[in-house]
């Protein structure tokens, strides 16, 4: 896989903190620190990520491959050294270190208060995915097949106490994700393992006209069937579960604020992957009810929601249409402003992909789309667009697109 490196500048833009490609051979690079006003650098080897809090400037922790955490005063250079940990997390404000040890439990430090770490969780197990709400007040973390959330106020992490289906456990695959506010927790359940039988000297593929996929991309996909999770969500308040995703909906796309999901299913289509192109029916799904409506039947493409969670658009092959919440009301954006939004020069079987979406905008209340040169912004609700770039881009064949400097900034998250 491509190998890269991560680049941040401390929040007083006094230290730059990156790591380095690793020599031929080698699992990881080194981490470099540079005090910008002194010119003094401080260089680690064998590090694989390093965090640091965007809001202060204190410290950053970086990950060894050896497994060491290492929290560093940026200030004074003094380090701490927490061996054999598994998980990691420096909050955006830079107050708290959060880390996971399978041997002994979950940790927070409170950098600028007490050095002594604080125990969330004293329990042995496998530690994965520490997930942040928006607003970092409540993380949610998965030990052991089981989903734990802790609240920077108490005192300790709490279990979820999750009603799954017989056969079915809280895959350590799948993504876990807050919603804004932290009041809901999305996951993944997938089957529960079993051992396979063992192999027969015998190999026989059985295929038919009829199967979804021809027989070698079956092949192909096999092991990812095989391993598939269907996302669930858990309220926090009611601690309620509930299965939003299925067979006969396996993509399940939540709003920031987690009180409707975007789900797909492509079955009736499948076929056509191999001569036409690839289309899916998408549902606004309620995620306190699990009630799905169709929105958008047979198109090309993802549905994105919106920044404020009351729409969500995607691209029909020839035009923008932006769909409201809870409503599921329909409305082409693009259709009168005389230009094309897919690919003119696409000339494979199916409808042409869309030039893109730059985004929305901090309020929702505008989304930014790029025709072939120019970009225009389009409020949901279905008035007038206006061409930002007001067209001269076309004229001199142009193409104008706006690039983020700062995508990793959740600051930045929004135009």
């Amino acid at each position: 896989p491509a190998v890269g490196i991560a680049l941040k500048f401390s929040a007083d833009s006094r230290t730059l903190v990156c790591t380095t490609f690793p020599p031929h051979g080698a699992p990881a690079g080194d981490i470099v620190i540079l005090n910008l006003v002194s010119g003094i650098v401080f260089r680690a080897p064998q590090v694989k990520s390093f965090q640091i809090g965007m809001e202060s400037s204190g410290y950053v922790a970086y990950m060894q491959n050896s497994g060491d955490l290492i929290l560093r005063n940026l200030a004074g250079g003094a380090e701490r050294k927490f061996p054999k940990v598994s998980e990691y997390s420096i909050t955006r404000d830079g107050k708290l270190l959060v880390y996971s040890q399978d041997a002994n439990g979950l940790f927070a430090i409170r950098l600028n208060e007490s050095p002594a770490p604080v125990p969330l969780l004293s329990a042995q197990g496998r530690y994965d995915k520490l997930a942040w709400d928006e607003d970092q007040i409540r993380l949610a973390l998965l030990k052991d097949h089981q989903i734990y959330t802790w609240d920077r106020k108490s005192a300790r992490a709490v279990l979820c106490h999750l009603t799954l289906p017989v056969g079915r456990v809280v895959s350590d695959k799948a993504i876990l994700l807050l919603s804004k506010g932290g009041r809901q927790i999305f996951f993944g359940t997938a089957a529960e393992a079993v051992v396979p039988p063992p192999k027969s000297e015998v190999s026989v593929d059985l295929w038919s006209w009829k199967d979804d996929h021809v027989q070698p991309m079956q092949k192909v996909r096999a092991e990812v069937e095989r391993s598939r999770s269907y996302r669930a969500v858990y309220d926090v308040a009611s601690k309620r579960f509930l299965q939003l995703a299925d067979s006969s909906m396996n993509e399940i796309l939540p709003s920031d604020d987690g009180a409707y999901a975007v789900g797909t299913d492509d079955r009736a289509y499948r076929r056509l992957q191999e001569y036409e192109g690839i289309y899916e029916d998408s549902y606004l799904v309620n995620t306190a009810t699990g009630e799905r409506k169709l929105v958008a039947p047979k198109h090309p493409g993802h549905l994105t929601w919106s920044s404020d969670s009351r729409h969500t658009i995607f691209f029909d092959g020839t035009d923008w249409v932006a769909i409201s919440a809870p409503e599921g009301q329909s409305v082409n954006l693009t259709s009168r402003l005389g230009v094309k939004f897919g690919r003119e020069d696409y000339d494979a079987a199916g409808r042409p992909p869309a030039y893109g979406l730059a985004g929305w905008t901090r309020d929702g209340r505008s989304v930014l789309l790029y025709d072939r040169y120019d970009i225009w912004r389009c409020p949901p609700g279905g008035a007038l667009c206006a061409n930002l770039t007001q067209g001269v881009f076309r004229k001199e064949h142009i193409v104008f697109r706006l690039v983020r400097l700062a995508s990793d900034d959740p600051a930045a998250r929004w135009i």
